[in-house]
């Protein structure tokens, strides 16, 4: 499975993984994982659901959405974007002063067909900071683009917020819960 291993796509994940692949992950708690991202990666058809990795802090969820990102990109090309949750919730209020810059990036990001985005909700969110994001997720739900993410947060969790349930059931009913098990890997 040679995409699986190698891939010349790098920017923008985290560089620490820009060289990393599923046979460099520590699979030992996570025996089922492998399995599922594979076949995420290689349908032959757009995956109805998208994948929400959840788990502690530290257990590789950034690790396994570079991966994934690289794999996706080297298959898919431009229609692949990774980014963090805290950065696409800066780059928004910069420009919400920019009402036509503002719009494209929420195109940009409702219409991207593989949108990988990192740490969803591991940081506090305005009021405003949720209704811009809502907006990504209706329009990627209305145009049926899935969402790949991960997050400290899992689906119980997620129910449980303060959030606009709205956004919460899209979230839930767009992706797939998938824990990430083991120990802080970095302490």
């Amino acid at each position: 499975m040679e995409i699986i291993k190698y891939s010349n796509y790098t920017i923008p994940i985290p560089n620490r993984y820009k060289n990393k692949t599923l046979e460099d992950y520590n699979w030992e708690e996570n025996k089922n994982l492998k399995n599922i991202i594979i076949n995420f990666v290689i349908q032959d058809n757009y995956p109805e659901k998208g994948i929400w990795l959840y788990g502690m802090v530290g257990v590789g969820k950034t690790f396994l959405l570079s991966v994934i990102y690289r794999i996706l990109r080297y298959i898919y090309g431009s229609d692949v974007e990774y980014i963090e949750f805290q950065n696409l919730l800066a780059s928004l209020r910069v420009l919400i002063k920019d009402a036509e810059k503002f719009e494209e990036v929420i195109n940009f990001y409702s219409s991207i067909p593989y949108l990988i985005v990192d740490d969803i909700f591991d940081e506090y969110c305005t009021e405003s900071d949720l209704k811009n994001f809502s907006r990504i997720v209706n329009g990627r739900y209305n145009n049926n683009y899935n969402l790949i993410c991960s997050s400290n947060v899992d689906k119980k969790g997620l129910l449980e917020t303060k959030s606009s349930m709205h956004l919460i059931s899209r979230l839930v009913g767009m992706c797939e819960f998938i824990q990430v098990n083991g120990k802080d890997n970095r302490i």
